[in-house]
């Protein structure tokens, strides 16, 4: 059932840092947008507040990682 894994199938080692960094972004944007949450609601007792920030972190998080993408894209084309 499992096959062994064979020395041209395993990650690098840059590989396996940038799977930690993508965990350890995944996990400290998952709290702080927790956090973040529960403060607003407690300030302002008020949900529209709150789905204002959600949609902008959503909005602003997507925009980042396509400008991040034209960014290397046009560095590594230089």
């Amino acid at each position: 059932m499992f096959k062994a894994i064979n020395e041209k199938s395993r990650l690098s080692p840059e590989s396996k840092w940038l799977l930690w960094l993508d965990f350890g972004f995944a996990l400290s944007t998952s709290l702080s947008g927790l956090f973040l949450s529960i403060y607003l609601w407690r300030l302002t007792e008020s949900w529209v507040v709150n789905g204002i920030y959600n949609i902008s972190l959503f909005v602003f998080v997507v925009v980042g990682f396509i400008v991040g993408g034209w960014m290397s894209n046009s560095h590594l084309s230089s």
